[in-house]
């Protein structure tokens, strides 16, 4: 019962994770996800939402008031947006579920030292609302893009049979996730290339 209740809490805790991350945002948020691109054009998706404005605490307790706001997230649509990046700026709008997509050229390339960048987001109508997004630029000696999932490819989850891979994601601890034999070796050495400092990117 014990392990049952652990397994619980735990997945409260991952769904109410999103409204965490947005705490002391007040009512009105931004929420940018994180993006891509290159030298000459980036790209960036989010999202425009107005959720309830409480005072959240740690615990189960907590957990539970996050879950609640999320549920009762609202969209924001057709609101005014601007994004700055790379000395180039965007005016766009969120369409009717309150997302919005950022699809513009630097004026200036972005410093080659760093692979994440930052892009400022405002809504146009409302100074005081403001978000932060990252966009990675793939370093300019990569060769390739390593596309991977994680589920019954990098560590055993058995995701084919959807109640064992609940019980080993909610109820096991995280050393009872084994990794493929290999696989950690196999990816590095494709992060790396042939050269050994492509810096390929990997997505999962």
């Amino acid at each position: 019962m014990g392990r049952l209740i652990r397994g619980l809490r735990a997945l409260l805790h991952l769904l109410a994770r999103p409204v965490r991350a947005t705490r002391g945002q007040g009512e009105v948020v931004l929420q940018p996800y994180r993006g891509y691109g290159t030298a000459e054009e980036v790209f960036l998706i989010g999202r425009a939402f107005r959720q309830p404005v409480g005072s959240s605490s740690e615990g189960t307790w907590g957990d539970l008031r996050d879950l609640g706001r999320r549920l009762l997230r609202r969209s924001i649509a057709d609101a005014p947006l601007l994004a700055r990046f790379g000395g180039a700026e965007q005016r766009l709008r969120t369409d009717r579920d309150g997302y919005f997509r950022v699809h513009l050229a630097p004026a200036a390339p972005p410093p080659p030292a760093r692979r994440w960048h930052e892009m400022e987001l405002a809504l146009a109508d409302r100074a005081d609302v403001r978000a932060s997004g990252e966009v990675f630029v793939a370093p300019p000696g990569c060769r390739y893009v390593v596309i991977s999932d994680i589920d019954d490819t990098i560590i055993e989850t058995g995701v084919a049979n959807k109640a064992v891979m609940l019980w080993r994601l909610f109820m096991q601890g995280a050393d009872g996730r084994i990794a493929f034999p290999g696989v950690a070796a196999l990816l590095r050495a494709l992060h790396d290339g042939a050269s050994g400092g492509d810096t390929n990117p990997m997505l999962y």
